[in-house]
């Protein structure tokens, strides 16, 4: 089947400093409640360890590091410009960021996509100050930031299917593509559509730090 993407998945490598992915890290430990993350939705979530087994916490958008910027002024204008460039979806609210961690022996997040089957509603965005643009839209644009240097820990591979013409969740293993080295490398930054399916395989030594972030807009025309 014909894609009207350009590319499926685009990885930006290297392009957050290692001080700034260090001082993310810290802070997701002294300023995140981390707990394991579920499946489902936030009305009715599914605590169910085969599927997701992972710590996360989360970060407002207006975290501010030592050098005077947020994580939101190092991050967005990259994924931004990957839109522009590749996927150019009409995007208008930028939920918060999730700061993940997977430890050996065994965390992972099996086959899943980010995408919502509704779009939000009044009763999810209650207390929003966003609301307006938020009330209408799903999530189109997810990416994942590598915060952790490649020597510090083994497995946790990101590896996705191609978005046409195949179901992981029916035939898992065709077409599994695995991110390359560069998508691995500290500060590496991973965009993709937020219906593409995904997962991190289980870590088997050392942990894994990610920044994942979700970008909504209104409905496909």
């Amino acid at each position: 089947m014909p894609s009207f993407l350009r590319e499926p998945l685009v990885t930006k490598s290297k392009v957050i400093p290692p001080e700034i992915c260090n001082e993310i890290i810290d802070l997701g430990y002294k300023t995140t409640e981390l707990g394991f993350g579920s499946t489902g939705n936030s009305q009715q979530p599914v605590d169910n360890h085969d599927i997701r087994k992972s710590g996360v916490g989360w970060f407002q958008k207006d975290v501010t590091l030592s050098d005077g910027k947020t994580i939101f002024d190092h991050i967005t204008p990259i994924v931004r410009e990957a839109n522009a460039e590749f996927f150019k979806f009409d995007l208008n609210y930028h939920e918060r960021y999730q700061f993940t961690l997977y430890t050996a022996p065994d965390e992972h997040y099996e086959w899943h996509c980010d995408g919502h089957f509704e779009t939000y509603t009044e009763e999810d965005c209650k207390g929003d100050p966003e609301a307006d643009e938020r009330i209408g839209g799903y999530r189109k644009l997810s990416y994942s930031v590598n915060l952790t240097h490649p020597d510090e820990y083994e497995g946790g591979h990101f590896e996705y299917c191609d978005a046409y013409g195949i179901n992981p969740l029916a035939d898992p293993e065709r077409g599994v593509i695995r991110i390359p080295q560069s998508g691995r490398e500290q500060g590496s930054i991973i965009v993709f559509p937020s219906f593409i399916y995904h997962r991190v395989t289980p870590v088997t030594r050392g942990r894994r730090h990610s920044l994942v972030g979700w970008i909504a807009g209104p409905t496909f025309r």
